[in-house]
């Protein structure tokens, strides 16, 4: 096939909106992944859209295996803001003790 660039699970895209740590969840306009490496503000990275992905989350939010989970500038269990944007599902139970919460990315 003449016009296939990339799998798309690994994208790289121009600049950092802002010093990332790797593993990092990073939203630039409809594009949801994570960081795979540390990127400093202005540098180029790899940001990871697919997959399964333990993502920092409150521990005021619980999430049963299904949920769907967003993200604003954090990870969200609910979307009461229209700001939210769905990144994927819970792929196990994650508590109010809980600190991370396993997503399947809807990549």
């Amino acid at each position: 096939m003449r016009n296939y660039v990339q799998r798309g699970d690994h994208i790289t895209v121009p600049a950092a909106p802002r010093d990332l740590e790797s593993g990092e969840g990073v939203l630039i306009g409809e594009l949801f992944g994570c960081a795979t490496g540390p990127a400093a503000t202005g540098e180029t990275f790899v940001v990871l859209t697919a997959g399964v992905v333990d993502l920092g989350k409150d521990t005021v939010t619980a999430f049963d295996l299904g949920d769907p989970v967003f993200f604003d500038d954090t990870v969200n269990g609910a979307s009461d803001d229209d700001q939210m944007f769905r990144i994927g599902v819970a792929v196990e139970d994650a508590g109010t003790s809980a600190t991370t919460v396993r997503v399947k990315l809807a990549g």
